[in-house]
């Protein structure tokens, strides 16, 4: 970060020379104009080169939801459910159901069948995902688990869905077509 800001600090002393030297006659720019335009190409410069630091997204306090428009092909409906507290993920709730109610992450049958063959299992890899989205605050930092790639990358998509109402404030529970 330091060695940015200072070749960003080099960038800019350099231009503002350039431009105070060797300048276009025919304009009529203040110097204080060319300061301003070389202030930007150096942040243009910086941002191209990819800082660190990334933008923070301003989210609503509430709770946000978004489920699957359709039941899977194994009967069932996924759904994502943050809790938004002073502008931060502070709850994560990722299960399924099918159509009687029942949970995913509450089927012992489901859950022998998976962890025999995944070495995991809906209740162990949706607080996984759940603890990595608190932890990060970041969506995009959210890795598969393994042995649960489809369900991670429909629990990535349904929490950005859930994260885009939370910038909005739109509270409530929302759908999202995952397609098939």
């Amino acid at each position: 970060m330091k060695k940015t800001i200072g070749l960003g600090m080099a960038v800019f002393a350099s231009l503002l020379l350039l431009t105070a030297c060797g300048g276009d006659k025919k304009t009529n720019h203040s110097s204080s104009d060319k300061a301003s335009s070389a202030s930007s190409s150096m942040m243009e410069e910086s941002s191209m080169m990819g800082s660190s630091d990334t933008a923070i997204a301003n989210y609503t306090d509430g709770t946000y939801k978004v489920e699957a428009k359709e039941f899977d092909e194994n009967g069932w409906k996924e759904h994502v459910e943050l809790v938004i507290k002073d502008g931060k993920i502070s709850e994560v709730t990722y299960d399924a159901v099918d159509k009687d109610g029942k949970l995913k992450t509450a089927d012992a049958t489901y859950k022998e069948k998976m962890e025999a063959g995944s070495k995991t299992y809906p209740e162990k890899y949706t607080k996984e995902l759940a603890d990595q989205l608190i932890k990060t605050q970041n969506v995009n930092e959210v890795e598969v688990v393994t042995g649960a790639t489809h369900s991670s990358e429909n629990f990535k998509k349904l929490a950005e869905e859930a994260l885009m109402f939370a910038e909005k404030g739109e509270t409530g529970t929302h759908t999202l077509d995952l397609g098939k």
